[in-house]
């Protein structure tokens, strides 16, 4: 770059370290850190994670309180950084504060189960269930007979039990019954299907069904016999289901506890909570962790004032008193904070020549700002105020609120897109929500109904439709929603009715004969089934997403007379904006409906994507993100694809995960 010291404005403009005030996800890479800032906090916060990785059963919260960009979540991500440096067993889950208000136990086993989940930094290859199934293993090799010709080889290399031994299978299942017995003997807190749920999961031929069930969905009968879990032939009442969630709540965190995992539970965006019925059953999820699963260090990030307004009045006063106890408030930067604020990001972009620009910006910003707001801005008001100065006036002139939304909802639906389709949660909450703003945005008459399937009834001068959401892959709860679909269409003829259907879903299987006929009475009746494309599905999901960074503040622009929240009205606005939100979410009557596709269908697809790869072999999970792309398709669906073309596939375990082979025929260019 050519230097030109006297345009010091200029050079940062052309490559702006401080256009981004974003704050980065807790695990994620942090490359603005000022440790300074929050150092007090931190060490406290970092302390009481210690302690309770070392007293599982210590009953303790924590409340981290700051406005917006005072720096709460780089507060997390340095401790989890701390947790990895000093070889602290702990990992996050973070809640989406969107659920059911009726289900918040469902709602929180399915976002620990989804955290635990993802692959162990350093181990690609391996969960935190990996994880705790060695330590099981460990432990009972240790303190009981085991099998001979495996226990050394346990505790000479902790995964040794999941690579592919196939003359060791039967050795390895008569270890893993007897440690499943071993344990529940050992621990009352953990049930005998918990536990073989989490060993299947460690099954690469099996990991899919267990998934299922760790998630709370319902198996049929050939499913639960194949991860030998107990079969439940009738509908389980919401109630129940929700004890049931608790007690899978309680069987993880006691065998986390055990093995001194820490699992750091943040509640995030907490504004978003905006019914009384939503709020108490955010009170309902801390006082379960708190009082009775060990090994669970909640965090609630609150605003200052929303906590004690917003919050507490929906609390037990023993909850509060617990995470009061360990409450801290995070306040704005000094000067010297600022100036390691300005120097890092400077450094970033100019690691060589940086002082010169360093020492114009913090001069401008001294005089436009110390003076009276020395203590009191937060970091990022310091990174929006140097933004504005690094700019001109007519850039700020410039900036629309509808841009940003384009570019963050860009963002969010690219940052979906890439992720493994496995690694995120189906959220029908948030698809409703979706769903709901999208078309109100677009000036239809919307609202929501109250009963167990919640759908959603639109309208305007033209047409009316009624919406239903699916997130589930079990058939009774599939033929469920088409017979839902078929009432609601018989009692008012005059609107469309679409079920809208996660592609991650499975909506139809050869043994599913009712629910079959059930679909094709659907359709034979004028219903759609909207089953996106991976793609359209993750902008559901951003947008909504993009909906509760709106509603807590955290979209903000500068403009001549200072920073502005981008509002609810803003997004509204975008999305009625064609060439600011793009392509139509949903059009009513649907078009252009992917089909699901039929088994040959995918076998060629699969076939040909194969072709491309070395040695006509490819991992699973790269071959359904793939295929989703170009149609709906559950990963049960591709696998029972495979298994009904086993002359052209073969589906081979490599104990981190499955792999798909071509071979046969079909090998042969």
């Amino acid at each position: 770059m050519e230097w030109n010291v006297m345009d010091p404005k200029k050079i940062l403009r052309d490559n702006n370290p401080f256009c981004s005030n974003s704050a980065p996800q807790p695990w994620g890479n942090n490359d603005y850190d000022v440790p300074s800032i929050c150092a007090g906090p931190f060490d406290n916060l970092f302390k009481l994670v210690k302690a309770k990785s070392e007293n599982p059963e210590l009953p303790i919260g924590i409340l981290i309180k700051g406005e917006n960009g005072s720096g709460k979540t780089h507060l997390l991500a340095r401790i989890l950084k701390k947790c990895s440096d000093e070889k602290v067993n702990a990992f996050f889950v973070s809640i989406i504060p969107i659920f059911a208000s009726s289900k918040p136990m469902d709602h929180l086993n399915r976002e620990i189960i989804t955290s635990l989940g993802k692959n162990i930094p350093g181990r690609p290859r391996y969960t935190q269930i990996h994880r705790l199934i060695t330590e099981v293993l460990r432990e009972y090799v240790s303190k009981e007979n085991g099998i001979p010709n495996i226990n050394q080889k346990i505790e000479d290399n902790q995964w040794f039990f999941f690579l592919p031994q196939k003359d060791k299978q039967a050795e390895a299942q008569i270890l893993a019954d007897n440690a499943i017995a071993w344990l529940v003997g050992e621990e009352v807190r953990v049930s005998n299907d918990f536990l073989r749920a989490l060993f299947a999961y460690c099954n690469d031929l099996k990991r899919h069904i267990a998934r299922k069930w760790l998630y709370g969905e319902r198996l049929d009968e050939k499913e639960s016999k194949e991860i030998g879990v107990t079969y439940h032939a009738k509908k389980i009442a919401e109630d129940v289901h929700e004890q049931i969630m608790f007690d899978r709540i309680l069987s993880i965190t006691a065998l986390a506890a055990r093995y001194h995992l820490t699992i750091i539970i943040c509640f995030d965006q907490l504004e978003d909570l905006s019914s009384e019925n939503q709020r108490t059953a955010f009170g309902q999820m801390i006082q379960t962790l708190v009082n009775f699963c060990p090994g669970t260090l909640p965090v609630v990030l609150s605003r200052m004032r929303y906590w004690d307004t917003g919050l507490k009045p929906f609390l037990n006063t023993s909850v509060i008193e617990r995470v009061e106890m360990n409450s801290f408030a995070i306040m704005g930067c000094s000067p010297d904070q600022v100036d390691e604020i300005l120097q890092g990001r400077i450094k970033s972009k100019f690691p060589e020549k940086w002082i010169e620009l360093y020492n114009w910006l913090s001069n401008e910003l001294k005089k436009n700002l110390f003076q009276n707001n020395i203590g009191t801005l937060s970091p990022r008001e310091v990174i929006i105020k140097a933004n504005k100065i690094i700019l001109n006036n007519q850039q700020i002139k410039k900036v629309n609120p509808l841009d940003i939304l384009s570019l963050k909802f860009k963002e969010a639906t690219e940052e979906l897109r890439c992720l493994e389709p496995t690694k995120w949660s189906l959220s029908k909450e948030q698809l409703l929500s979706a769903t709901s703003l999208y078309f109100k945005g677009i000036g239809w008459h919307v609202t929501t109904s109250t009963d167990s399937k919640k759908y959603i009834k639109i309208s305007n001068k033209n047409e009316k439709a009624v919406i239903l959401i699916n997130t589930e892959s079990n058939y009774q709860t599939v033929g469920g929603y088409f017979t839902e679909g078929i009432k609601l269409i018989n009692k008012n003829k005059d609107q469309f009715c679409i079920i809208i259907a996660d592609p991650r879903c499975t909506l139809s299987k050869k043994s599913w004969i009712a629910t079959g006929k059930k679909q094709k009475e659907f359709a034979n009746k004028g219903g759609y089934v909207y089953s996106p494309h991976y793609a359209d599905i993750c902008r559901f999901y951003a947008l909504d997403n993009l909906r509760r960074n709106v509603v807590v503040g955290d979209i903000t622009y500068e403009t001549l007379d200072g920073s502005r929240n981008v509002t609810l009205e803003d997004l509204n606005l975008f999305i009625k904006t064609p060439e600011k939100f793009g392509e139509v979410l949903l059009s009513i009557p649907p078009k252009n409906i992917p089909l699901p596709p039929q088994c040959d269908h995918i076998k060629n697809v699969l076939t040909d994507l194969l072709r491309t790869g070395p040695s006509f072999i490819a991992d699973i999970d790269y071959i359904h993100k793939e295929l989703i792309k170009t149609f709906p398709i559950s990963l049960d669906s591709l696998i029972d694809c495979c298994k009904s073309h086993e002359d052209d596939f073969k589906l081979i375990p490599t104990g981190s995960g499955l792999t798909i082979m071509l071979y046969g025929s079909s090998a042969t260019c």
